[in-house]
């Protein structure tokens, strides 16, 4: 959609404008159709509205700034020059307000991100591999986008055409993923869609020539996207694989925070590699092909390193862990696709990660 409004006469900058009208509609449809938080009360059999929860703004407002600096810190070091004053100054500030953020949370009654959530077993390591998936997927787009365009010279609807097998690739992955760890333990497939994630970038390192679409392109697509696609479901799982009922929701929000800002956070390691080989973005106006290629590749290798760290800590940290009742007896998953239910060896809760199809029994 967004290559065919980039050609039309709405221009580029509509595409913007789109995620906003359907937010906004999402948002009058939940006033509407949404009720009152309620609970009921089993023996009483009566149903409450809740306590409204309190909002932990000091927290919010303290590390989305240390967030936002960071990342800009990150983005702009290389081509302002990292011995620039406002580059240091915002780097100093970015770590006192993380500093800040940690000891008002240790302090709040009801914290944004409580701290004894990073000693939930697999909850640190989920946090670190949902940032580097997601820094991938926004790199390998935006440098293949760049790629097409400025080294090929696709125009928009043409490179838009040459990413359908993205999108398809990683849609049929998702669906089929959530299967997967019915036969395998969520270590296993963790390990397994990241390794392929980086067989896949590796293989996209070399596309050096348009004509190597199907050779080389295409490939890593089956084999990278496939691989990475998968790890949102397993990620998921993962975190929640230790969590209490009571954090389920704190836990879905700081994983998705998690994602988000991975999005950023992979720009900002890539452009200043890109510029230290292609030089500051101002000067490659006219730049042959060959050059632009080269800092673009130097930018899919970069990203090769940030999957390469997340397998790391899938390895050497992430533990299978058996999920119980609560008199012991190890909880088992079962398959509920429309058809007889078939019990798998799979031993862990992953009716917190969303994972629709996947119900837990005792």
């Amino acid at each position: 959609m967004g290559g065919f409004l980039t050609e039309s006469s709405l221009g580029w900058p509509f595409s913007f404008h789109i995620p906003g009208i359907i937010a906004f509609a999402v948002a009058i449809f939940a006033l509407i159709s949404l009720p009152p938080a309620s609970v009921t009360d089993p023996e009483a059999d009566v149903t409450t509205k809740t306590k409204r929860p309190s909002i932990d703004y000091l927290g919010a407002a303290l590390c989305t700034s240390a967030m936002l600096m960071l990342v800009f810190v990150l983005s702009e070091g290389n081509a302002r020059g990292w011995s620039d004053p406002l580059i240091i100054s915002l780097l100093i500030l970015s770590l006192l307000l993380f500093g800040a953020f940690v000891f008002a949370e240790m302090k709040i009654k009801e914290p944004l991100m409580p701290p004894n959530i990073w000693l939930l077993p697999n909850f640190a390591a989920a946090f670190v591999i949902a940032m580097c998936v997601t820094a991938f997927f926004v790199n390998y787009t935006y440098y293949l986008t760049l790629i097409f365009q400025e080294v090929w010279g696709y125009n928009a609807v043409e490179s838009a055409i040459r990413f359908v097998p993205v999108g398809v690739t990683a849609v049929i992955i998702a669906l089929l993923a959530e299967n997967l760890i019915h036969y395998f333990n969520i270590k296993m497939t963790l390990i397994a869609g990241l390794l392929l994630g980086l067989i896949g970038n590796v293989i996209l390192g070399f596309y050096s020539n348009e004509n190597e679409y199907w050779s080389k392109f295409f490939p890593s697509v089956i084999i990278g996207i496939a691989g990475l696609a998968s790890t949102y479901t397993s990620v998921a799982i993962t975190a929640f694989s230790a969590a209490p009922n009571n954090m389920a929701g704190l836990i879905g929000g700081v994983l998705n925070t998690a994602f988000q800002f991975g999005t950023g956070l992979g720009l900002a390691i890539t452009t200043p590699v890109v510029s230290s080989v292609n030089g500051p973005s101002a000067h490659l106006e006219g730049a042959d092909r060959h050059r632009l290629l080269k800092g673009y590749h130097a930018a899919i290798w970069t990203t090769v390193g940030i999957i390469g760290f997340a397998l790391l800590i899938a390895i050497i940290f992430v533990k299978v862990i058996p999920k119980t009742d609560e008199d012991g007896e190890t909880l088992t998953v079962h398959v509920d696709s429309g058809r007889k239910s078939k019990e798998e060896g799979s031993r862990y809760d992953a009716t917190r990660a969303s994972v629709d199809t996947v119900v837990v029994q005792a």
